[in-house]
C-alpha cells in the first residue's frame, strides 16, 4: 500500500512540474478523469442515504453533493461472521492498520458492497491527452484526488512513462522537450486504444477465472 501512495505521489508531482514548465508544458502526456455527472451522484444519496454516512470513502466523495442527506439511518448494519473474527483479532491485537482496513473497505460489508458498485458505474472512463491542449486536459483525476496525473513510474511496463521520464530529464537539464505536440497527440491517441483493448482483456481473463473457481466449488 505504501508502495502505490508514493508512486502516485511521484507520478503526480511529474504531472504538475511538467505542467509548469516552459518548453515542455504543452507536450506532456497526462492521465485525467474528469467527475461524474452530479445529478446521478445526489441521485444515489438519496437513494442510499440512511448507509453511505457508515462508509469513509462513499461519505467522503458524496458529501459534496447532498451533505443533508448523508445521516445514519437505525437499521442494523450486517457484518460476514468471517471480517467480524478478523476484527476482533486485529483489536485484541493492537493492529490499528488491519482494524482500519477490515473496517474502511466497502467491497465486504453486504451492507455497503452494492452501493460502491454503484458509485463505480457513474464514474468517467479515465483519458490520456496532451497536457493544456483543451479544458478537458485540466480537470485533474477525480478517483486519485489529484490535481495533476501522469505516468512516470513504470517505464519498465509503458512505453509513454518512457516518454515522460525523458521530458522530465528535458526539464532537470533545462532543455526543450524533444517531442512536438503533434506527435504528442498521436502517442496519447494511440496509447489510450490500446490501453481500452489492455483492460478489456483483463476484465474477460478476471471473469473467465471466476467463473473456473466457482465451477470447481462443491454446492
Amino acid at each position: 500500500l505504501m508502495v502505490e501512495e508514493l508512486m502516485i505521489m511521484f507520478n503526480s508531482f511529474v504531472a504538475e512540474y511538467l505542467s509548469n514548465t516552459e518548453g515542455i508544458k504543452m507536450t506532456l502526456p497526462i492521465r485525467l478523469q474528469d467527475a461524474p455527472n452530479p445529478l446521478q451522484v445526489s441521485q444515489l444519496v438519496k437513494k442510499h442515504s440512511d448507509l453511505i454516512s457508515l462508509s469513509i470513502h462513499l461519505s467522503h466523495h458524496m458529501s459534496d453533493y447532498s451533505q443533508d442527506a448523508l445521516t445514519p439511518g437505525n437499521g442494523e448494519f450486517l457484518l460476514l461472521i468471517e471480517v467480524w473474527k478478523q476484527i476482533v483479532s486485529a483489536a485484541y491485537n493492537m493492529d490499528s492498520y488491519k482494524m482500519v482496513e477490515l473496517i474502511a473497505t466497502d467491497d465486504i460489508h453486504p451492507k455497503l458492497v452494492h452501493i460502491a458498485f454503484e458509485f463505480r458505474k457513474l464514474l468517467t472512463k479515465s483519458l490520456v491527452l496532451r497536457s493544456n491542449s483543451n479544458a478537458l486536459s485540466k480537470v485533474g483525476h477525480y478517483s486519485l484526488q489529484t490535481s495533476y496525473y501522469t505516468w512516470a513510474s513504470s517505464p519498465i511496463r509503458r512505453y509513454i512513462d518512457i516518454i515522460v521520464q525523458r521530458l522530465l530529464h528535458s526539464a532537470l537539464c533545462k532543455k526543450t522537450g524533444e517531442y512536438t505536440e503533434t506527435e504528442i497527440d498521436v502517442l496519447c491517441n494511440d496509447f489510450s486504444k490500446k490501453y481500452s483493448k489492455a483492460s478489456a482483456y483483463e476484465n474477460k481473463s478476471n471473469k473467465i477465472h471466476l467463473a473456473i473457481q466457482l465451477k470447481s466449488q462443491v454446492v
